[in-house]
């Protein structure tokens, strides 16, 4: 975490989790004063804590004293480790107007565009998540025959390598429904082994 001793303090951008002290594991303020804008306070842990940041002034969007849904500290690009949002994070898409800088900590682009809406993330790492099959299911199948299919989950260009990610699969069809379609990524790809349909349509 960070103790601050005196003087002004602006923390921008910035991702502090994981830390485990016996006060105020996240940011401890002994004086002076501390800004928080566009970063993830959260995940800190202490025997005796008012909060994850205590005293701060929290400027902007931020994520603070909720569950930030990051992966533990690992090499996802760029001169040093750290800690990605994944996906159902609240850090993604939680910052608004400019972002603090043009890249993050990585040096990857700051800003994502998410379903047509531009996106930028609280913490340090900017993420741009993307799915798509690499095993196609059939054009056409069987009744209540089983089916297998593959959807590879990527971050900034690559499978995504850590953490499990539940991705579910729907029919669009008109008719008929699909079992057995909830896939959880291993190094970013979710195999679907025992898909089935309930019942013949078109369209899906």
């Amino acid at each position: 975490g960070i103790a601050v001793g005196g003087g002004a303090v602006t923390i921008t951008n910035s991702t502090i989790s994981g830390n485990n002290a016996q006060t105020d594991a996240g940011v401890e303020i002994g004086g002076g004063t501390v800004t928080v804008t566009g970063s993830i306070v959260a995940g800190n842990g202490s025997a005796a804590s008012t909060g994850n940041c205590p005293g701060c002034t929290l400027a902007g969007n931020n994520v603070v004293d909720v569950d930030p849904q990051l992966t533990p500290l690992s090499n996802f690009g760029g001169p040093t480790q750290t800690m990605l949002p994944m996906p159902g994070s609240p850090a993604i898409c939680e910052v608004t107007g400019s972002p603090g800088g043009a890249t993050d900590q990585r040096g990857l682009p700051r800003r994502t565009t998410y379903s047509g809406t531009v996106c930028d993330d609280a913490g340090s790492v900017q993420t741009s998540f993307s799915m798509a099959f690499t095993t196609d299911p059939p054009s056409s199948v069987v009744v209540n025959t089983p089916f297998t299919a593959a959807v590879t989950l990527s971050e900034s260009g690559g499978p995504l390598p850590a953490g499990t990610v539940a991705i579910p699969l729907t029919l669009n069809a008109s008719a008929g429904t699909l079992s057995s379609g909830t896939g959880y990524t291993v190094s970013g790809v979710a195999t679907y082994a025992d898909l089935e349909v309930s019942a013949p349509g078109t369209g899906d």
